[in-house]
């Protein structure tokens, strides 16, 4: 029975093998691997460069990738402020972006993020105005209906010691408040 099953593991791995090679081989190929190494990747590196403007340094640093140099003295992408394999990833990226949204439409989605990115940054000194931000968000409001029925219902108050917690540094007092309304986890599911 144990030899049975050695060989049918066998068995998978070479059928697994052919499947990939059929499926991702071409003539001019000596290995067979699959287009992309990481597709989800990419894409947070196209969205990153794309929606917030970073350099591909920045974009190497947040997605934690690493640079192997041949020689300990080829620093050439410090030098040039620019990393090639993350504009390689971008590239890739962005094209699956393209493709599934088309390209039109992923250039509308990408200016309606940098505008909810400039709404957020606008809000940047206005911690209250930031919550009721992220509750219109998710509730599908406007900030004006959140900050009338958070002053209606008493939230307002209970917003204004949550933020004064926080700013004193009473996380724990802070989480207290917190549990005491959903809307409080609702904005925090935003970020």
């Amino acid at each position: 029975m144990l030899r049975t099953i050695k060989r049918l593991n066998r068995i998978e791995k070479s059928v697994d093998a052919l499947r990939v090679h059929l499926e991702y081989s071409r003539p001019d190929m000596k290995v067979t691997r699959a287009p992309m190494d990481n597709p989800k990747r990419d894409v947070k590196a196209a969205i990153l460069s794309d929606v917030m403007s970073l350099s591909s340094l920045k974009i190497r640093e947040q997605l934690g990738l690493t640079r192997k140099w041949k020689r300990p003295q080829d620093h050439s992408t410090t030098l040039k402020r620019e990393d090639a394999t993350t504009r390689a990833a971008i590239k890739r990226g962005r094209a699956l972006l393209e493709h599934f949204y088309g390209a039109e439409e992923w250039r509308r989605k990408v200016a309606r993020m940098c505008a909810k990115r400039a709404e957020w940054f606008e809000l940047e000194d206005q911690p209250k105005a930031q919550i009721y931000y992220l509750l219109a968000e998710a509730r599908g409001t406007s900030m004006a209906e959140e900050e009338h029925s958070a002053s209606q219902d008493g939230f307002d108050q209970l917003l204004d010691e949550w933020i004064a917690a926080w700013e004193r540094d009473d996380e724990q007092a802070a989480n207290q408040i917190g549990d005491m309304d959903p809307r409080f986890s609702v904005a925090r599911r935003q970020l």
